[in-house]
């Protein structure tokens, strides 16, 4: 560390790790007295004044953050995310009993301490928890940083876009009839192979870019590792081009499979591309009897045998892994791997459906998460409508750790990040 502060940071960062808080206080106070604008000394403050319990401290120093400079909530937020990476979130919890429950504050706290519920394994308390969080977003929605660029973004989004498990019941059959009128019909362009012995069908959905960049290699990793099910491609704003020639894999496959296209629609985002497998999923599973469903991203790779997670899943209405490292509510079910059987899975597919449709109008970049937030609901909504149902959680089974065991993603990240922000701007 360099210039006036480091040497104070130093010694902060010591006397914070071996649990002297105050001389921790002292030294950061130090620090930003030799930098009054240093960000870690800052930031290390709130920490300090965290583990010292001292909630009014944390809260004086928003206040003078906002006078000073204008972020006062984005620092506060800072340290309470700090805190959660710390694993401090029994300390974030308690924090909100010191927090007036109006203020902007309070905001931050209550999202993770709904987030330190999930990774308690407490996911009624934490929607207990979000519950409250979503008036109060709505009350300081214009005061909020939550542009694409904020830090906060990520917050925003998952507790805006999860609904608790009462909530598709409560949603107008017009609104959805209306959004279900806007999209496209699905069209089938072919099937090759036997599909009749199929045992599942595996689903994946992307936007023409996608296909192009990633099909190739999904089909090939499917046909080596996936004997016995049936692959179903669906692709949104289908290139006619591409189409054809993923077709031609499709007939050499050495395996059976499907492909359906849809054109363009009202709402079109990267987020969509992300929900489409679910929402034609339903209409998918007709084409194939009523197979079970396992829907899973483009852009992986099968390390090992499909009928290794077809073993794990049968037994379940509607399996997934979770993701327990995972913070937030839409962190938690991740959408690379799903499984829907049955007439419960079924009823879950109708449910998250319900969910997507009601939130395409939430524009990119606020809608990104949406898949996930609706599986966190949809599995709720399971729950309460459908106690018997079975529902697994797949690393949670044996000694299976997570989906890395059986999957590998592939591409750039950068690269793909900037496919998905392509998808979501407006058609020239």
């Amino acid at each position: 560390m360099t210039g006036a502060a480091g040497p104070w940071l130093q010694q902060a960062a010591r006397q914070l790790n071996g649990g002297d808080f105050t001389g921790a206080w002292n030294s950061y106070m130090a620090a930003l007295q030799a930098e009054p604008g240093n960000d870690q000394a800052w930031l290390g403050l709130g920490l300090a004044a965290l583990l010292r319990r001292d909630w009014a401290a944390i809260v004086g120093l928003a206040d003078r953050r906002q006078a000073r400079t204008g972020d006062g909530f984005a620092w506060f937020h800072d340290v309470t995310s700090s805190a959660m990476g710390y694993g401090l979130g029994v300390l974030v919890e308690v924090l909100g009993n010191h927090l007036d429950p109006s203020s902007t504050y309070a905001v931050s706290q209550l999202y993770h301490a709904a987030c330190a519920r999930l990774q308690a394994d407490d996911e009624d308390g934490a929607f207990v928890l979000l519950n409250r969080l979503k008036p109060l977003l709505a009350q300081h929605r214009d005061s909020l940083p939550n542009g694409p660029g904020d830090r906060f973004n990520i917050a925003w989004r998952q507790a805006t876009l999860v609904e608790d498990g009462d909530y598709p019941d409560t949603l107008s059959p017009s609104l959805l009839n209306s959004r279900a009128a806007d999209l496209p019909e699905p069209r089938l362009v072919g099937t090759w192979g036997d599909g009749d012995t199929a045992e599942y069908v595996l689903l994946a959905a992307c936007d023409g870019k996608y296909l192009d960049r990633f099909g190739a290699d999904y089909l090939d990793s499917a046909a080596r590792m996936g004997p016995g099910g049936l692959v179903h491609l669906h692709v949104v704003e289908a290139d006619d081009d591409a189409v054809a020639d993923f077709c031609q894999l499709a007939a050499r496959a050495g395996m059976a499979v499907a492909v359906s296209v849809e054109g363009a629609n009202p709402w079109r985002s990267g987020a969509y591309y992300a929900c489409s497998r679910f929402l034609v999923a339903a209409w998918v599973k007709a084409q194939h009897g009523g197979k079970p469903l396992m829907a899973t991203d483009i852009d992986i790779r099968f390390i090992r045998p499909l009928a290794e997670l077809v073993e794990l899943a049968r037994p379940f209405a509607f399996a997934s892994f979770l993701y327990e490292a995972g913070l937030g509510p839409a962190s938690r079910l991740p959408a690379v791997w799903t499984w829907f059987a049955g007439p419960d899975g079924d009823a879950m597919l109708d449910s998250l459906r319900k969910v997507l449709l009601s939130k395409l109008d939430v524009p990119w970049p606020h809608n990104w998460m949406l898949d996930q937030a609706g599986l966190m609901c949809a599995r709720r909504w399971l729950r309460r409508a459908r106690p018997a149902a079975a529902i697994g959680e797949v690393n949670r089974l044996g000694d299976r750790r997570y989906f890395t065991d059986f999957l590998e993603c592939r591409g750039d990240e950068d690269d793909k990040a900037a496919l998905i922000r392509q998808a979501g701007q407006s058609p020239s």
